[in-house]
């Protein structure tokens, strides 16, 4: 089993964790994260959308969970090559940009509870993906389907 350590960037109060097998490490608000080489173990979990934009490689989740974003998900997402989880729920989003099916790394999608109608077919080039939640919003039966044909590894939850 691989270490792994997990540098916590948000807004707000300081923010640390500690996992069984894991270093923490606190970050205060407003301040840069380290940079972290390519090829490091090291693992950055973002909790605010436009920071996580600016050090895109750095990022390997993205958790904005219940921020209250609206309209659709920017396109420089796609930008995001290492990331591996991707939390956008509780929120009023209404749509996914195409560049989704540009992270490749993927693994956790959770969509869960925001006005996604429609969903982009590239999607289904999430090769990686394991968990996909769509549960609570009115996406498109014929367009998830199409999705899931090329993603049979991925558990799909929609209720």
């Amino acid at each position: 089993m691989k270490n792994y350590r997990l540098l916590l960037v948000g807004l707000g109060a300081s923010i640390s964790l500690m996992a069984v097998g894991c270093q923490s490490e606190t970050v205060e608000p407003n301040t840069e994260p380290p940079v972290s080489s390519k090829h490091s173990a090291e693992c950055l979990v973002y909790t605010d959308l436009n920071s996580a934009l600016k050090t895109p490689k750095e990022v390997c989740e993205l958790n904005v969970r219940g921020q209250g974003i609206t309209g659709a998900l920017p396109s420089q997402i796609g930008a995001l090559e290492n990331l591996k989880v991707l939390n956008i729920s509780d929120n009023n989003m209404t749509g996914l940009p195409a560049e989704l099916g540009q992270l490749t790394q993927l693994e956790v999608l959770d969509a869960s509870n925001n006005q996604l109608s429609g969903l982009p077919m590239e999607l289904g080039n999430l090769n990686n993906l394991r968990e996909f939640n769509l549960k609570g919003n009115p996406f498109s039966e014929q367009d998830l389907a199409e999705i899931v044909k090329k993603i049979p590894q991925a558990m799909v939850v929609t209720k």
